[in-house]
């Protein structure tokens, strides 16, 4: 009955573990299905640390699109004095702000949240295309336009449309790509079913005003910890108020990060600003609180197996089968058997009294008896 216990508590550890991982992998799949956040996973290698920031502001707050030139001098100052210049370290960055517009193509409209960007938007979200291709701001021309799956069906009954135009404030604008949004239930989930579109910041149909981004995100080469948010928050300057988080985006889904959530989940939902975040960032918020409350379960299917696992290392210590000293043991046992096979390989390759200096260690024998003699004593 006794041995029956064991293997069903052995059984029991082994589930959890079993659990722990399956859960593991979830959280892997959850922070895979969101693209921009691992934008500089995209970049980065062994050598080459890369982090992402971003920022987004109130309207009133918005960053004017004269002021991001001056940004970007900053951002290029600051790498360069961190010994990461953006010639031998390239980065990039992506502006942009939304705002609602109706779109119409012969008898047919439809209202979109339309999105204006700048910088390199598109690869920091790299939409799954369903025709044509991404705009960009070294495209010739600037009167393109970008639809989602939706709005194109709204207007053409076909997400096949790249090339056909529509209308946007009475300007004719080409149809330059479709795109559908990233999988994903949280996505699709932030997403909701709003229509959406994408122009480029100086569009002709947006009219002659200066644009106004409540978004700006950034990657760049990390040489320290918070480099990227500390280079992100002194290019911004007196922009950007004291009290506006600054979000590293490379960290955001750390065990770390996902513990500091949890312990103020409660207050979370508390918003006292007029923001108004994109769906890529609703959808990172929500994976946040998923893998945070997720913390729950994985811990204490970690812990059954851990507190399993120190109750027997205590018994074996208390039967002195096994015990602390057992480890100083096992690591001069494998110092003395790699001498060994260093001698024999020396020994088959040199003559024997090149050798007359290398003493193998024979105290082995010895100390398995004086331990064999002190365990039968014990007993």
């Amino acid at each position: 009955m006794g041995h029956l216990k064991k293997i069903l508590w052995g059984l029991a550890c082994l589930l959890c573990l079993v659990g722990c991982f399956v859960l593991w992998r979830g959280d892997r799949k959850t922070v895979e299905t969101l693209t921009p956040q691992l934008s500089a996973a995209r970049w980065e290698t062994e050598e080459k640390p890369y982090a992402m920031a971003s920022v987004f502001l109130e309207p009133v707050e918005a960053i004017a699109g004269h002021d991001i030139g001056a940004i970007y001098l900053r951002v290029e100052n600051a790498l360069t004095a961190a010994g990461v210049p953006s010639d031998r370290y390239p980065w990039f960055y992506a502006a942009s702000y939304e705002t609602e517009a109706t779109l119409g193509c012969g008898a047919s409209h439809t209202d979109v949240l339309l999105t204006a960007v700048d910088g390199e938007f598109f690869r920091m979200h790299p939409l799954p295309l369903r025709s044509g291709w991404y705009i960009h701001p070294d495209d010739l021309m600037h009167d393109r336009i970008v639809l989602d799956r939706k709005a194109a069906w709204d207007l053409f009954y076909s997400d096949n449309v790249a090339g056909q135009y529509v209308e946007l404030s009475g300007v004719t604008l080409q149809v330059a790509a479709v795109v559908d949004i990233e999988p994903g239930a949280l996505n699709e989930l932030a997403a909701g079913d709003t229509r959406r579109a994408w122009v480029l910041s100086d569009c002709p149909a947006l009219g002659d005003g200066e644009p106004r981004y409540t978004c700006l995100e950034m990657v760049m080469p990390q040489p320290v910890k918070q480099f990227a948010t500390g280079t992100l928050r002194a290019a911004l300057g007196d922009a950007l108020d004291e009290s506006t988080p600054v979000m590293d985006n490379s960290a955001r889904f750390s065990l770390p990060n996902r513990w500091k959530i949890l312990r103020s989940l409660r207050l979370r939902g508390i918003q006292d600003t007029a923001i108004a975040y994109p769906y890529w960032e609703n959808a990172a918020r929500l994976a946040e609180n998923r893998l945070a409350r997720r913390l729950l379960p994985e811990g204490v299917l970690l812990l059954i197996p851990a507190l399993s696992l120190l109750g027997l290392l205590l018994w074996l210590n208390h039967r002195r089968t096994w015990g602390l000293h057992s480890i100083r043991d096992a690591l001069e046992n494998a110092v003395d058997r790699k001498r060994q096979r260093d001698y024999d390989a020396r020994l088959r390759g040199q003559e024997p009294k090149t050798l007359r200096g290398f003493v193998p260690n024979r105290n082995r024998r010895e100390k398995a008896a004086r331990y064999a003699n002190r365990t039968k004593f014990r007993k």
